[in-house]
């Protein structure tokens, strides 16, 4: 049993994107600069947090922070389009910053009567979600960063700020955001100076119970406080979505998520790229 917990200990930290100084990927191959067409299921992510069911990578260059989050699970989906989820952002470096992403609800609706029972979602829901976003994207709301905050649309090309969403042919949702490093820190940064210390990111999804209303632990157009991580990271993030859809194992606690705050903080350090 020990041997056991250990392995798994082990894969766990394996798999982990970060460094045991929590130093995140350098990026060179462009696999997430929150302007490509996902064509398929190919972009596999290190981490995956248990209380979001998000799979995630952080990377970075020389100019810009990039977040992935991968969403397989339906109903975290229709969680995120129907209450919203907000990114804040803390960094230590002097002049310090707080920043905020709130990522709205896009599928506007006063009640919600659906009722989940232990087979889940029916097969057409991923399929509304992904056209109700279509048909009218949200504007995401950045505040708090040096140059560029206000609303900001998935379809506004430029070399600030940017975000996308996407599915893939296996109906998972990708959310990206390319962050320039000098809305952080300004635009006299220096790499090796910013990489000295942790940048935290604390991560909300909301509650349906809280849509459209204010709350200590947040409504769909903020997430409040954030307390602590939600599961930290594991292995295998890509998977963890398909467990949902085939097995459910337990119907009352994934209904029961629904109508939850649930929350994810990391720390990490930028990487200098120096060997």
């Amino acid at each position: 049993m020990k041997k056991t917990i250990i392995a798994i200990l082990l894969m766990y930290i394996s798999a982990s994107v970060f460094s045991q100084n929590n130093i995140i990927k350098w990026e060179t191959t462009a696999k997430v600069k929150a302007d490509s067409n996902i064509a398929d299921a190919s972009i596999q992510l290190s981490n995956y947090d248990f209380k979001t069911k998000m799979a995630f990578d952080f990377s970075n260059d020389s100019n810009n922070l990039y977040l992935v989050f991968k969403v397989a699970d339906p109903r975290t989906q229709l969680k995120i389009a129907r209450a919203g989820m907000s990114i804040d952002f803390a960094t230590k470096i002097k002049p310090k910053r707080k920043a905020e992403i709130i990522f709205p609800l896009f599928i506007e609706e006063k009640q919600i009567k659906e009722q989940y029972n232990k087979t889940g979602l029916e097969k057409k829901e991923p399929f509304q979600i992904k056209q109700k976003y279509f048909l009218s994207p949200p504007a995401v709301q950045f505040s708090g960063f040096a140059f560029t905050n206000g609303n900001i649309s998935v379809n506004k090309s430029n070399n600030k700020m940017k975000y996308s969403v996407q599915w893939d042919t296996l109906n998972e949702m990708f959310i990206e955001f390319r962050i320039p490093l000098k809305e952080l820190f300004g635009d006299n940064f220096d790499l090796k100076n910013v990489t000295q210390k942790d940048i935290c990111i604390k991560l909300i999804e909301n509650s349906l119970q809280h849509q459209g209303s204010s709350s200590e632990e947040g409504g769909a157009g903020h997430g409040g406080g954030m307390g602590h991580g939600g599961g930290g990271m594991g292995h295998g993030g890509d998977n963890h979505g398909d467990y949902n859809r085939s097995g459910d194992k337990n119907g009352s606690e994934e209904r029961a998520s629904m109508y939850e705050n649930q929350k994810l903080k990391q720390k990490f350090k930028l990487n200098n790229n120096v060997k």
